[in-house]
C-alpha cells in the first residue's frame, strides 16, 4: 500500500460545547485534533478555546472526530465540502481571501516541496531547505496537498 492510500487521516471538529456550533473543521494525524498551540492555529481560534478551558470545558468536550480512517485525498476532499457547508468561525475555506484562490504556486516548486516532504523532511525544514524562514511551514503545507 503507497502511502497516499494509508488510511491513517482523519476529520475534526472543534465544536462550542455551549451551543454545538462547529467553530473548526480540521483534517489530522496522531494528536493534531487536540493541539492549541499558537504557531499551528490562529490567534482568534487558541483565544476561543482558552475561553472555554477557563469555563472549565476541557477538550474532549470540544473534539468530535468525524470521519476516521481515510485516506489524505479522502480528507482533502471532505474537508473542502463540509467547509463549504458549515462555514465554521475559525476556517480560511469560509473566507472569500482563502490563500489557495487567489494565490498560486509554481507547479514544479510545489512537486519539489512535495518531494522533500515525502522524503521524510517535515514542512518547517522543507521551507528552510527552499530557502524560506521556519514560519513558512504553513505555507508549504499548503502548497504541497494544493499541488
Amino acid at each position: 500500500m503507497s502511502e497516499q492510500e494509508e488510511r491513517d487521516s482523519y476529520i475534526y471538529y472543534h465544536i462550542d460545547p455551549r451551543d454545538s456550533m462547529v467553530k473548526y473543521i480540521g483534517i489530522g494525524k496522531f494528536d493534531r485534533a487536540w493541539s492549541i498551540r499558537r504557531n499551528q492555529r490562529k490567534d482568534s481560534h487558541v483565544v476561543w478555546l482558552e475561553e472555554l478551558f477557563k469555563e472549565g470545558y476541557t477538550l474532549s468536550d470540544i473534539v468530535v472526530i468525524r470521519y476516521n480512517q481515510i485516506t489524505k485525498q479522502e480528507a482533502l476532499l471532505k474537508e473542502k465540502v463540509l467547509i463549504n457547508e458549515i462555514k465554521p468561525l475559525y476556517n480560511s475555506l469560509s473566507n472569500p481571501d482563502y490563500w489557495s484562490k487567489n494565490r498560486t504556486y509554481d507547479k514544479e516548486l510545489a512537486t519539489f516541496a512535495g518531494a522533500l516532504h515525502d522524503m521524510g523532511y517535515g514542512y518547517i525544514n522543507t521551507a528552510l531547505l527552499m530557502g524560506g524562514d521556519r514560519n513558512k511551514h504553513m505555507t508549504i503545507k499548503r502548497m504541497i496537498q494544493n499541488a
